[in-house]
């Protein structure tokens, strides 16, 4: 697993990133990604309020069907997928 150092948004003095969104903030903040931020905003994340202010968590999975090692990687990536959901409506309530 790869780790990146912790990139400083904007030097914005009325931006404010919460811990949970150090890492999102880079694009969802910084002027200088409007291509992405034009991504979320077709979204869901640009149809919930404060979207962009929220952490951001892309869930991926390299599958293919004619190899019998990864051929569960799809409903495994689909557990997690729904796992976060939940924990998502469980943390909104």
């Amino acid at each position: 697993m790869a780790t990146y150092p912790n990139p400083d948004p904007d030097p914005d003095p009325n931006l404010v990133t919460s811990q949970m969104n150090r890492y999102s903030s880079v694009i969802t903040q910084r002027k200088s990604q409007g291509a992405g931020q034009a991504q979320l905003y077709a979204t869901d994340v640009g149809k919930i309020a404060g979207g962009m202010k929220k952490p951001q968590v892309g869930i991926s999975s390299v599958w293919y069907e004619g190899n019998p090692c990864n051929m569960h990687l799809l409903d495994v990536a689909g557990c997690v997928k729904t796992s976060v959901q939940v924990s998502r409506r469980e943390l909104a309530t």
